[in-house]
């Protein structure tokens, strides 16, 4: 089994240049700690999942070897430019083309020139990947259910048991959604309503304590009450994928907001 290490992480562009002291500096500090474990692990591939990189027909699979240029988010773009580069494990990222089709998945290894990376895989990336291990990439089937994504992740479990390079997964998710409407200093930032914030830390409170079967009976509460992130499917991947062991519990690196959105480093 080449899964070596696992986290969820934000992937908001406010992380990548944060105010000093902010709760922001904070959660991309965290993040950059992920990236150090991971150096310190003997990691040599990270394959990211991305609930912003949300694909109709089926899941996609980034297989273009070298990819490279500058990304603008269409909801962040006063934020500014944002480089990137990724060197993708091609060859791996076929394998589990193949092992998600087999499996009865619609899924597609894309292979082009110019094909859009999300914002928060990129986000994600710069701040952990900072040593350039290879990367895989793998999109958010919009109309999977949370089951289906379970079961999808399982059956990439398969093709990382039968690899022999080092992988940590990193889920790229918000946890609750619901942004300010205007704009807000970031200095000032905070969870956009004291309910959301509390069903956050009720979630992050199972998931460190390990009691992921009980989270997985309040997600769909959870996803409609606080709009978590594409119904919080990172989670429902890092089941699958063999992330999120039954008792096995998470460590909350830190917990905050981005723009009144929960975000959270959990390393599993």
């Amino acid at each position: 089994m080449t899964l070596t290490f696992a986290a969820l992480v934000p992937g908001l562009p406010h992380l990548l240049n944060p105010l000093a002291g902010s709760g922001h500096e904070a959660l991309a500090r965290a993040m950059t700690q992920i990236g150090d474990t991971l150096e310190s692990k003997g990691v040599k591939r990270i394959l990211y999942y991305s609930t912003q990189w949300l694909s109709v027909l089926g899941t996609m699979v980034q297989a273009q070897p070298s990819i490279c240029g500058v990304h603008v988010d269409a909801s962040w773009h006063q934020l500014g430019e944002i480089p990137f580069s990724f060197k993708v494990d091609s060859a791996f990222a076929e394998q589990m083309a193949a092992a998600a089709t087999a499996a009865g998945f619609r899924t597609q290894a894309i292979n082009y020139e110019g094909f859009p990376i999300d914002t928060g895989t990129i986000v994600a990336d710069r701040l952990i990947n900072r040593h350039g291990m290879a990367t895989g990439m793998i999109s958010s089937w919009l109309y999977a259910g949370y089951e289906d994504t379970v079961k999808f992740g399982r059956s990439l479990a398969d093709a990382l048991a039968a690899d022999t390079t080092p992988t940590a997964v990193i889920a790229v998710s918000s946890l609750s959604g619901n942004y300010f409407p205007t704009d807000i200093d970031p200095r000032e930032d905070h969870i956009s309503s004291p309910e959301d914030d509390e069903w956050n830390q009720r979630i992050i409170a199972l998931l460190s304590s390990g009691s992921f079967g009980a989270a997985d009976l309040l997600i769909p509460t959870y996803a409609k009450t606080c709009r978590a992130e594409v119904g919080f499917k990172a989670l429902a991947f890092l089941r699958g994928i063999g992330a999120a062991r039954e008792q096995q519990g998470a460590k909350c690196l830190q917990y905050g907001a981005i723009h009144g959105t929960g975000a959270a480093v959990l390393q599993f």
